[in-house]
C-alpha cells in the first residue's frame, strides 16, 4: 500500500501504523519467549517455528526505532517499553539469543527512554489495564505503575550482571545492562536534585 506524504504531514497515522506493524512483528516476540498469560488470543503463533539472527535484529531494530522516536513530548506508545522490560525482567529466564533479545531490547528502551519511562511510572495514576500488568516474578506488592516496578527492574538487572555468566551472557550485553542500570541512577539522581 503507497501512502501520500500528506498521510504522514505531522506522523498523525504513526502510533497506529506501529501498533499494527508492532502486532504483526509480534510473532517474533513472541518466539523469544515462552507463552504467557499475556498473549493474545487471536495471535496464531507456531512456537516450534526456527527463528535466524536476522529476526533478533530485526526486533531489535524495531524497538530501537520506536524508542529512538519516543521524547517527553511524543510519546504516544508506553505500553510498549512496559511490555519490553516486563519480558525481559519481570519474567522467568530464557537462554541464548532469546535472552540475550530480550535484555537487549529491555536495555534499549531504558537506556533511550527512561527519564520518560520513569515520569510515566510515577506520575500516572494506576490504571485498570491488564497490559500493563506485572509479569509472574513480580509479587503482588508491586503495582502496575510506581518506584516498586522501577525499583525491581533495577533489582533484576544487577542480578543479570552478577549472574551473566553463569547466563552465558556475552560482554556486550553486559555492558548494555551497566548502561540501563547507569541512565536509571541518574534519573533518579536528577528527580533528586530537581525537587
Amino acid at each position: 500500500m503507497t501512502q501520500s506524504p500528506e498521510e504522514w504531514h505531522d506522523l498523525p497515522g504513526l502510533s497506529i501504523c506501529m501498533r499494527e506493524t508492532w502486532d504483526g512483528e509480534n510473532r517474533i516476540f513472541f518466539l523469544v519467549r515462552p507463552v504467557t498469560k499475556f498473549d493474545l488470543l487471536d495471535l496464531e503463533v507456531d512456537v516450534e517455528e526456527e527463528l535466524n539472527p536476522g529476526d533478533f535484529d530485526k526486533w531489535k531494530n524495531q524497538n530501537s526505532f520506536a524508542a529512538r522516536l519516543t521524547s517527553m513530548e511524543f510519546s504516544p506508545w508506553m505500553n510498549f517499553p512496559i511490555w519490553q522490560l516486563r519480558e525481559a525482567l519481570e519474567e522467568s529466564t530464557l537462554e541464548g539469543p532469546p535472552q540475550e533479545t530480550r535484555i537487549w531490547v529491555a536495555c534499549e528502551w531504558l537506556i533511550r527512554c527512561a527519564d520518560i519511562i520513569h515520569k510515566y511510572l510515577i506520575e500516572q495514576e494506576e490504571p485498570e489495564d491488564a497490559s500493563l500488568a506485572t509479569g509472574e516474578l513480580c509479587d503482588s506488592s508491586i503495582p502496575q505503575l510506581g518506584p516498586k516496578r522501577w525499583e525491581f527492574w533495577k533489582t533484576r538487572l544487577r542480578e543479570f550482571l552478577t549472574d551473566a555468566e553463569k547466563l552465558n551472557l556475552c560482554a556486550d550485553i553486559s555492558e548494555r545492562v551497566q548502561e540501563a542500570l547507569d541512565r536509571m541512577e541518574s534519573v533518579q539522581s536528577t528527580e533528586v536534585k530537581d525537587s
